[in-house]
């Protein structure tokens, strides 16, 4: 009785994965993050600029976190949360700051090219950072699936045109 009750069992099972479409991460929608949050960025430092004296320190201190931030968002996404992207826009910025600081001079015998130099140097390392970011958002989600892959082996009905035949299905990402 019990090897008829495991023959039934067998023949009525099918191959389950719980849940294996919910931790499966979309490459475009990392990608679509990192340009999102950089347009985002890129769209605060506009506006900052055009903004008034009164509302600037407020905007200044938002615009630096969200282009520090926000073109890592893609990455973020795909569970990495340090990136090399979020490093050299950090770089970026302190080296922009310390060019700033180094420009201002009051007087006529002092020279401002390490400043202008310091902070084309924080600029072109900034966007570095952001095109990084961007480059390798889809990577970190191809990153994330395959450490997520659930492989699984259950009996299962197989129903050729002879007829149902009894096996064992072996299902998964490769």
């Amino acid at each position: 009785m019990a090897k008829r009750a495991a023959l039934v069992i067998l023949l009525i099972a099918r191959v389950a994965l719980a849940d294996g479409d919910g931790d499966v991460k979309s490459r475009d929608t990392a990608l679509a993050l990192s340009i999102g949050g950089s347009i985002a960025s890129v769209g605060l430092v506009v506006g900052g600029t055009a903004a008034t004296e009164r509302r600037a320190p407020q905007l200044g201190w938002a615009m630096i976190a969200a282009s520090l931030l926000t073109p890592s968002l893609g990455e973020w996404y795909g569970g990495k949360y340090l990136t090399v992207g979020l490093g050299l826009r950090a770089v970026g910025a302190a080296t922009a700051v310390f060019g700033v600081l180094g420009s201002y001079c009051n007087d006529a015998s002092c020279s401002t090219d390490l400043g202008h130099t310091l902070i084309g140097l924080g600029v072109i390392t900034a966007v570095s950072g952001i095109i990084y970011d961007i480059a390798t958002a889809r990577g970190t989600v191809d990153a994330f699936n395959a450490r997520h892959r659930r492989v699984g082996l259950a009996p299962t009905v197989i129903a050729p045109p002879s007829g149902p035949v009894m096996g064992l299905g072996l299902a998964g990402d490769f």
